[in-house]
């Protein structure tokens, strides 16, 4: 069952990050200590900081509502790189939403879970002097990353009876999440965001198709060619039937 559910976890904490990434979400911690405080080498106390999201665009529909954990620390790992605890309630596309949380109605709300929680340790880079903002770094891997709360055991279940799914899955939403994390090109990047406008609707399917035979074809392509020609292909298939 964990095995199973750290799988899960990382489905979401990638799908999570690929949100992150082509919404372009600006996630600000804001200082709201009125007194001056001067950077220092010391780990930051959380409790002086307040989270913002500050702007993003909806490329893909994603609702995110973003905190910092209570009594987490704010952990110096470069001069300019600071770690943080975060937890975030958020929903994807509902297609995508569906697929993660399907049959997920637990006897306490009385219907399909609505939201998923999760917490996990972030990257934030200074902007400027430290006591002014940080700003959390979507070009970054999430770290230990977990559902939270009562929400973990609603999908217990579901991670346990899909778990060879979700492990070729996996693979693929890795590989979304990693191409648009490394993409320069603002064109480049617009063009990958409109093939997962595509794809993302169908993530049902994505499952079926091993990627180690795909992996190939998708770095010589540059892009997610390979899978949407597939799921284009499918789709007229089922349509002509």
């Amino acid at each position: 069952m964990t095995k199973a559910l750290n799988v899960y976890n990382e489905c979401i904490a990638s799908m999570h990050l690929t949100c992150q990434i082509i919404n372009e979400y600006d996630v600000r911690l804001w200082h709201i200590v009125e007194e001056y405080v001067p950077p220092s080498k010391v780990d930051l106390d959380s409790r002086d900081y307040a989270f913002e999201i500050d702007s993003t665009s909806q490329n893909i529909p994603f609702e995110c509502d973003v905190s910092i954990r209570s009594d987490s620390i704010i952990h110096k790992i470069d001069d300019k790189v600071y770690a943080i605890q975060v937890q975030s309630t958020f929903r994807f596309l509902k297609e995508v939403h569906d697929y993660f949380t399907i049959n997920s109605s637990s006897d306490i709300f009385e219907s399909q879970l609505q939201e998923i929680c999760a917490s996990y340790t972030a990257p934030a880079i200074v902007l400027g002097a430290v006591d002014n903002a940080l700003k959390l770094s979507h070009k970054a891997h999430l770290k230990d990353f977990k559902l939270a709360g009562y929400h973990e055991s609603f999908v217990r279940q579901i991670a346990q009876d899909r778990s060879a799914e979700f492990k070729a899955l996996l693979p693929w939403l890795n590989h979304f999440s990693n191409k648009l994390n490394k993409v320069g090109q603002q064109t480049q990047f617009i063009h990958l965001v409109s093939q997962l406008q595509i794809i993302l609707p169908q993530i049902n399917c994505i499952h079926q198709y091993n990627f180690d035979d795909y992996k190939l074809l998708l770095t010589m392509a540059g892009d997610f060619s390979p899978l949407l020609n597939h799921l284009q292909k499918r789709t007229q298939t089922v349509f002509a039937n």
